[in-house]
């Protein structure tokens, strides 16, 4: 009776909106369970969720537009269970200066222990102890004698495509197919095929839906469950903790082994009497696993913490308070939140703010615009920094004609229309999928996305985890001005490629006084289409630690590098793309640097040369001659090599020869005195042995050709 009482009382009433597609075969919206929330907090509030309305089943067992789809076949190239491979072992590229001392002391500082080589990649693979393949391999990274280090990922038959229903997926990958009479327009989707050759989600990362309930009996689902872990295993008594009616972990809730139901008070996240069709599908969305079956979700490998709190009659806001604390106590930090309404809940806002989680809201199915209201939707419409607000578009682009939208409260979009995705077998007593729609169907795909991104990079903040999603984004011109982003979510997991960087000499530089200037430059390419937007460049002196080169803006990919004659030295780069991916360090051959100056024994002259101090000169002295014929040459072994020498008002021409053929004529006349010039400068792709020689051509009324140095790079 009470219940029924605050429905009554409610000030505002649920307004979700199923929206009939048109078309023969109708698509079911399973829209947001939008909440009607007051203008003050003092009394309760009664959620209401939608009974979704669904279409028959269609006679046989295949997937069909417009029907719900019945189970999905048990045959499948892939399958669970037993022969799992353990992911203990890391593949780790010591740097090639590294001796095997210090990868010795690298694999027993990080706990690691040598299995076998991989002499193609000068690679090895090692097995971690003690803890996880990624934390090992992040481990592993950062030491400067590692050039990277990655988990063995295990790999299994089944593709992440192979799920029979995964063409109904267009969320996932888009190729243009027809979904339920509609076709779609390529590429518009979330990339999570591409994302699934680098991560399927980690097995440690728990993603909370705050819902109707999740039928965790589904084939789809029944590895998905977040185990409490408090409440698992067995207790002193030998009892199992899941079922000995004891609060094992003492936070208040009795053997809450997946999660609690708030609605109901009890531990079962699923009850068929409430049907829980809603959750369901959400979850699916996230985390539908990878096992030949049915459908598959965005990050398959991740585990889903169900908290219900809205059952067949609506739920209340304390009861959302009391599961969003309830993820914020587990230390969730990703929540998915497919319901709202109109109504503004201070307590509410709060309860967000203060959860520490990205939380993602459907934007609402209102087709209102949240910016100007009246009674915009909440919680998607609340300023909090932690919320990330989600429109829905269709597999045409566009957005749904049903959706929320805003330019400045809803961020960002994600395809909400014909959604293939998990329901209870007991909904109508024989279909595990269905079609639905609505920016509840949206907003898992953002948050299965942010699990991926969390998963790849576990030390991203829940700020940094919002910033990437947003940055990343695929441009969709028909949702710009009406989200903040203008773009639909996408997975960009993918680490960008950097280039070696390449060091040469360069014609018209100046050489320092007992410096040899050398220009770096490099690249990186980014397949995923984030774009490059920032390098690390480090620099390693004879041998010793590499240390950060700082660079004068982030995208910089030309730099020149003073350095000292005798003293070698290695570069290596990495970038960074816009959704935080970072390259693995791509490092560039080691390099000594030589200066031969004009006195040294290596220099061979022709003709009369005459030596004499200069101020400004490199080592301060060059040598210089005047007459037609008169040459100096030097043969060394290296890659590039410089001829530097004094420009003046008085300095006539030289021709230069490399290797016996001659290549150009420098001039060395400037109005203006012009110390320690380089005149001339040649690369080689490899080092070699090779001469440089310098022939003075007696030039009319200035004559004079000095010699300063020859520096070389081998």
């Amino acid at each position: 009776m009470r219940r029924e009482w605050l429905r009554r009382r409610a000030v505002l009433i649920f307004l979700a909106v199923v929206i009939a597609v048109a078309s023969a075969l109708s698509t079911q919206l399973g829209s947001a369970p939008e909440v009607d929330l007051p203008a003050s907090t003092t009394e309760e509030v009664a959620i209401e969720a939608p009974e979704e309305s669904v279409a028959e089943a269609d006679t046989d067992d295949r997937a069909q537009d417009g029907i719900l789809v019945r189970t999905a076949p048990s045959g499948s190239a892939a399958s669970g269970g037993a022969g799992q491979l353990p992911e203990d072992r890391v593949i780790v590229k010591f740097d090639d200066t590294a001796s095997e001392a210090q990868k010795r002391r690298a694999r027993t500082e990080e706990q690691a222990e040598k299995i076998r080589d991989l002499a193609l990649v000068r690679a090895e693979v090692v097995r971690a102890k003690g803890r996880s393949a990624e934390a090992t391999a992040r481990a592993l990274n950062s030491r400067p004698d590692v050039e990277y280090a990655e988990p063995d990922y295990v790999v299994r038959v089944s593709a992440y495509q192979d799920e029979p229903y995964f063409d109904y997926l267009w969320g996932l990958n888009n190729s243009g197919q027809s979904v339920q009479g509609q076709s779609g327009a390529a590429n518009l989707d979330i990339d999570a095929l591409e994302a699934s050759a680098v991560s399927l989600g980690s097995t440690s990362l728990t993603v909370a839906v705050i819902d109707d309930g999740v039928d965790f009996s589904h084939p789809d689902l029944s590895g998905r469950q977040w185990a409490n872990p408090g409440e698992s295993g067995t207790d002193s008594a030998g009892k199992n903790r899941a079922t000995n009616g004891v609060d094992d972990d003492l936070n208040g809730y009795v053997d809450d082994v997946n999660g609690w139901d708030f609605y109901n008070g009890d531990k079962t996240v699923h009850d068929a009497v409430d049907k829980d069709n809603h959750g369901t599908h959400v979850a699916g969305t996230i985390a539908a696993s990878l096992n030949g079956k049915g459908v598959v979700g965005v990050a398959p490998n991740v585990k889903v913490m169900a908290l219900k709190f809205i059952g067949p009659q609506g739920g209340y806001t304390s009861d959302a308070i009391s599961a969003i604390q309830y993820v914020t106590r587990k230390g969730v930090v990703i929540s998915n939140n497919s319901w709202g309404g109109p109504g503004y809940s201070q307590a509410l806002k709060d309860a967000i703010e203060s959860s520490g989680q990205l939380f993602v809201a459907a934007a609402g199915n209102a087709s209102k615009n949240q910016d100007t209201g009246p009674d915009p939707d909440y919680p998607a419409a609340f300023d909090s920094s932690n919320i990330l607000s989600v429109a829905a578009v269709d597999n045409a682009s566009s957005l749904a004609s049903f959706s929320n939208y805003g330019a400045t409260s809803v961020d960002i979009s994600a395809p909400g229309v014909n959604i293939l995705s998990t329901i209870p077998k007991d909904y109508n007593g024989t279909d595990e999928y269905a079609f639905y729609s609505g920016t509840s169907m949206a907003a898992p795909h953002a948050t299965g996305i942010a699990a991926l991104f969390k998963s790849v990079r576990p030390s991203l903040t829940v700020p940094q985890i919002k910033t990437v999603i947003l940055d990343s984004g695929k441009a969709a011109t028909n949702t710009t001005g009406r989200t903040l982003t203008g773009k639909v979510a996408r997975v960009d997991i993918t680490r960008p490629v950097a280039k070696a960087p390449v060091q040469v000499f360069v014609s018209n530089s100046t050489l320092g006084t007992s410096a040899v200037p050398v220009r770096l430059s490099w690249s990186a390419s980014d397949g995923s289409g984030s774009g490059v937007v920032r390098y690390q460049l480090q620099q390693s002196t004879n041998g010793g630690s590499y240390a950060t080169v700082s660079l004068p803006s982030a995208t910089t990919t030309v730099i020149t590098r003073s350095l000292t004659p005798g003293y070698s030295y290695r570069f290596r780069v990495r970038a960074y793309d816009r959704a935080g991916n970072l390259s693995a360090f791509a490092t560039g051959p080691g390099f000594t640097v030589d200066a031969f100056q004009e006195s040294s024994a290596k220099v061979s002259y022709g003709g009369s040369w005459t030596g004499t101090s200069l101020s400004g000169a490199y080592g301060g002295a060059v040598r210089y001659a005047g007459a037609s014929g008169v040459s100096a040459k030097l043969s060394f072994t290296g890659r590039n090599v410089a001829f530097a020498a004094p420009k003046s008002s008085t300095r006539g021409k030289a021709d230069i020869y490399v290797d016996g053929t001659k290549v150009t004529t420098v001039d060395l006349y400037s109005t203006t005195t012009l110390a320690r010039r380089v005149l001339y400068a040649k690369a080689w792709t490899a080092s070699g042995t090779h001469t440089i020689e310098v022939r003075a051509l007696g030039t009319s009324g200035r004559p004079r050709v000095d010699l300063d140095a020859f520096v070389v790079l081998r």
